[in-house]
């Protein structure tokens, strides 16, 4: 027994388990070790950032997050509930980062990479991009006004830009034929407004991003055009039929067993992989040493996916079990 600062007896317990923690307070060890462990158990997303930390490659897709899903292969149209069509759905194992600028001239010192349809005027003034649109975003880019770059089936891209309304009717921007963004004329009033929107290429054109109008003869002013890819193996299906529903109790991708299926496209085939998915109503199942083709095709009803080009070790097994075990509902 010894005299605290305050004048009174602080014991201190014999017991082999317990340490005095606050005056006249004993804590078993073992109970704080749990708690300890408790605060310390990773959450689903901060394990999927350590398994990819080393610049593995693969895949997860979450169900659960409503952020990520569409219900077109564009990304125009989020998933907002259970029923619906998931038409795109964002790989978040790079956590979404946004990748180098596209756009070689943002600025509109000139014209250099843009194509202008033939219904389509454009000119350089005070470095913006005048342009008299044709019409509406259509499958014969007579009327748009286009960024001539490539890109590859599956990708997703952040597009932010400076419009200001000069007169006619809206302004129109996406991938191919349909409309990422639509902005009003009566609400931008004229004023240099930033816009953004975040959409997939999952379309047959050359044209990256596409600006039109939805009447013929329509004039804005645009500057300041940026293109940068979402990073990550994102999978899509543009056939609407073939497309999985979001199903709840538990949250889950659910397949019809004719033909749904998303398709991812990896840069390359995958080799010794593991895939983890979280199987509905079951529980966590983990599959090693599987070879992954591009494109990859899956159309199995899950809880949570998770595609990696390693062996995982037995702490992030343990992980990763209770983890999707939780999502799946037991």
């Amino acid at each position: 027994v010894s005299q605290s600062r305050y004048g009174q007896a602080a014991s201190y317990s014999k017991a082999k388990d317990s340490r005095v923690l606050t005056h006249r307070l004993t804590v078993p060890l073992t109970s704080v070790s749990k708690a300890v462990g408790d605060v310390f158990k990773p959450t689903l997303n901060q394990l999927v950032k350590t398994l990819f930390a080393n610049g593995e490659q693969g895949f997860f897709y979450d169900p659960n997050d409503l952020s990520t899903m569409f219900q077109d292969a564009a990304g125009i149209v989020p998933v907002t509930g259970a029923g619906q069509p998931v038409g795109l759905i964002l790989d978040e194992s790079k956590g979404m980062r946004l990748g180098l600028e596209l756009n070689p001239n943002t600025n509109f010192d000139t014209l250099t990479g843009w194509a202008v349809g033939s219904a389509t005027t454009a000119v350089i003034e005070n470095s913006e991009a005048r342009v008299t649109f044709g019409g509406g975003l259509n499958a014969t880019v007579t009327n748009w006004f286009s960024l001539t770059r490539p890109y590859s089936m599956g990708k997703v891209y952040t597009v932010s830009f400076d419009a200001t309304y000069i007169s006619g009717g809206k302004l129109e921007a996406g991938f191919g034929y349909a409309a990422g963004i639509v902005v009003s004329n009566v609400a931008n009033g004229g004023i240099r407004t930033r816009y953004t929107f975040t959409a997939g290429g999952n379309f047959n054109t050359s044209a990256l991003l596409a600006f039109a109008a939805s009447s013929a003869g329509s004039v804005w002013k645009i500057d300041n055009v940026s293109v940068k890819e979402v990073t990550g193996n994102h999978s899509y299906q543009t056939t609407s039929s073939m497309r999985p529903l979001l199903v709840a109790s538990p949250q889950r991708l659910d397949y019809d067993t004719a033909d749904d299926k998303l398709i991812t496209n990896l840069p390359a085939q995958l080799t010794g992989c593991t895939v983890v998915r979280s199987v509905p109503n079951v529980g966590t199942q983990i599959l090693t040493n599987q070879t992954i083709p591009t494109p990859y095709n899956h159309n199995t009803d899950h809880c949570g996916l998770i595609v990696i080009n390693r062996a995982l070790t037995a702490t992030e097994t343990s992980q990763i079990t209770k983890l999707f075990n939780k999502t799946a509902g037991v």
